[in-house]
């Protein structure tokens, strides 16, 4: 099961603003499924929280530049008890806790309780991002072009959301992306990506020279990636699916 924790609680580094972050206190994977490029889709929920949309300003940010400042804890249980219970509440193990939640509470500042949720960017704002210089390290820079990719595949995946770039975009972004992800170490994911990119490229030969590396003989999404370039197939595929008796 999929349960919330209390949001944490940044300030916005644009305007300085108080927002909610979400936090996720367990997740469950049932209708999750995973793809060739990647990406993995959950109902109502995006694992990728790394960048973020000002709920007040509409600043876009990396959450790693947004100090957090504490917790915004729920509200407690009424604890409205006659002086003689409240007296006795910090001898009961039960009592206390509830009693130590409702000062968290109390201690909140005003502005909090209006604080917004961060927003996650759209397709069109993660090209806005790229083109303002938002990728300002090899890093973010991949992280950044990585979402733009999957953004570019939703519709192949039967999402409602359109392809946020034009082909000569979209092929631009795949040729930077995999430029930054050849100068990362040769590891199984890192060599993955790298093939189906090439794919997506229609460089099928060089993708299956790729998926050839002894690291990444007979793995599954191997074999999904390389079935997909022989018969020259550009677009993303569903690699597994999970269910309840998973």
């Amino acid at each position: 099961m999929t349960r919330f924790a209390e949001p944490a609680v940044h300030v916005c580094p644009h305007c300085d603003v108080p927002m909610l972050r979400p936090r996720l206190a367990s997740i469950n994977n049932y209708g999750a499924t995973s793809w060739s490029d990647g990406f993995t889709s959950i109902i109502g929920f995006s694992r990728n929280h790394d960048l973020a949309v000002c709920p007040c300003c509409e600043g876009m940010f990396w959450l790693d530049d947004a100090t957090q400042i504490g917790i915004m804890h729920h509200k407690p249980e009424s604890t409205e008890w006659p002086a003689w219970k409240r007296a006795l509440g910090h001898f009961n193990k039960e009592d206390a806790s509830l009693l130590a939640t409702e000062r968290a509470w109390r201690a909140i500042p005003d502005s909090w309780h209006w604080a917004g949720a961060i927003e996650q960017p759209r397709g069109r704002e993660l090209l806005w991002a790229i083109e303002h210089g938002l990728g300002n390290t090899p890093e973010r820079a991949q992280k950044l072009r990585t979402k733009l990719w999957w953004a570019g595949n939703h519709p192949d995946r039967g999402s409602m959301h359109k392809n946020p770039m034009r082909p000569e975009q979209t092929h631009d972004n795949q040729v930077a992306l995999l430029k930054l992800t050849r100068s990362l170490p040769d590891e199984s994911a890192t060599l993955l990506i790298q093939a189906e990119l090439l794919r997506q490229l229609q460089h099928f030969d060089e993708a299956l020279a790729i998926l050839n590396s002894p690291v990444l003989t007979n793995t599954p999404l191997a074999i999904i990636i390389a079935d997909n370039a022989r018969l020259e197939n550009t677009k993303v595929c569903e690699v597994s699916r999970w269910s309840i008796a998973d």
